[in-house]
């Protein structure tokens, strides 16, 4: 679900797949153009430069004080974007499992059995913790 789009806001907001609220295409953030050859479209890119924005918040809270820079920059952003954000806290926060890995902070979907009976994981060390591969490199067949 988005809270803003670039169609009514200088913000692109959405709750992500990923489990975070993102700011896609940020602003906030500065860039340089990069002349690069191997870009055949463009000749090149842009890239960004210190400091790095964040984009992608684990908390409501995060995102509403991300929001606030928005305002702060003078972009257009929706009037009612923070209450939406806070109407919807519990449901974007609900306890999701967590990656079992320590240093990561995915929330996935880890244990679901595959076709081909490994388990669904969002990094192999963390399947080899729910007994999926375990034999991973595969031996080759004898």
């Amino acid at each position: 679900m988005s809270y803003a789009r670039f169609s009514n806001a200088d913000v692109y907001i959405f709750m992500s797949t990923s489990g975070y609220l993102e700011c896609c295409g940020c602003w906030l953030q500065e860039t340089r153009w990069v002349e690069d050859p191997t870009w055949p479209i463009t000749g090149g890119y842009a890239e960004a430069v210190e400091p790095i924005i964040e984009t992608r918040f684990t908390t409501t809270q995060g995102m509403v004080d991300h929001v606030a820079l928005h305002r702060a920059a003078g972009h257009d952003v929706p009037a009612e974007i923070e209450a939406e954000l806070w109407a919807d806290d519990r449901a974007n926060w609900v306890d999701y499992r967590r990656c079992a890995v320590d240093g990561c902070e995915e929330r996935v979907t880890c244990g679901s059995p595959t076709p081909d009976g490994y388990v669904q994981a969002c990094s192999v060390a963390h399947a080899q913790t729910l007994g999926g591969f375990a034999d991973w490199p595969r031996r080759e067949a004898r």
